[in-house]
């Protein structure tokens, strides 16, 4: 939880007052199997075009954000400060959800 105080919650509240993303949510999940994640990071954005879609602007926007957060432009140095976090940790994927709002029946 530290690790995500210290380097990725910075981030994701620079996203958003970048207008990148809407909002960011953790949660902590007592896993099941070794396939199941413990922590899960959900991150909410205007339009699903908006996550998918390339945008060389948004692209620009949040390179300045990590170089800002990890105090160099050079994006190898930053992978390998942000690799401590794989050490102890497995990637287990990355999913794409859409909320559906249901209307009543008739």
């Amino acid at each position: 939880m530290k690790y995500l105080r210290q380097n990725v919650l910075p981030l994701a509240q620079e996203a958003k007052k970048a207008g990148l993303t809407l909002d960011q949510k953790f949660y902590v999940h007592v896993p099941a199997s070794p396939t199941d994640p413990d922590v899960v990071i959900c991150t909410l954005h205007a339009s699903f075009a908006k996550a998918l879609d390339y945008n060389a602007a948004d692209d620009a926007k949040g390179k300045d954000i990590a170089a800002k957060h990890w105090k160099t432009l050079d994006e190898q140095k930053q992978r390998d400060m942000a690799a401590q976090r794989f050490e102890f940790r497995d990637f287990l994927g990355t999913a794409y959800y859409r909320e559906v709002n249901l209307k009543p029946m008739p």
